[in-house]
């Protein structure tokens, strides 16, 4: 998320977190969602994210965003879904805050 874990500083930390460990490493770039107030990171911060994990030996991923375009990508058909429910009148149902 833009912002929030997507610094070179953050990479330096996660790759840190994992020497000596075999893994991968799959970055999955937040899709945007109007109704939050966080972002997705540029595909440029991405890409030097994966590019410092890289040069530390880890193997690493960036799955691309599919369905955004008709905001049906992951997280996007649940924030319409929630505002959907919590617009429509209860009639008798229990509707959940979340």
């Amino acid at each position: 998320m833009q912002g929030q874990n997507d610094s070179a500083d953050d990479a330096r930390k996660l790759s840190g977190l994992m020497r000596g460990l075999k893994v991968k490493v799959n970055l999955i770039p937040m899709n945007p969602i109007d109704a939050s107030v966080l972002g997705p990171s540029s595909w440029a911060t991405v890409d030097r994210f994966q590019q410092i994990l890289l040069d530390h030996g880890i193997a690493t991923f960036v799955r691309r965003r599919k369905g955004n375009d008709i905001a049906a990508a992951c997280g996007q058909l649940a924030a319409k879904n929630l505002a959907s429910l919590h617009a429509a009148p209860a009639r008798g149902r229990v509707v959940a805050q979340l």
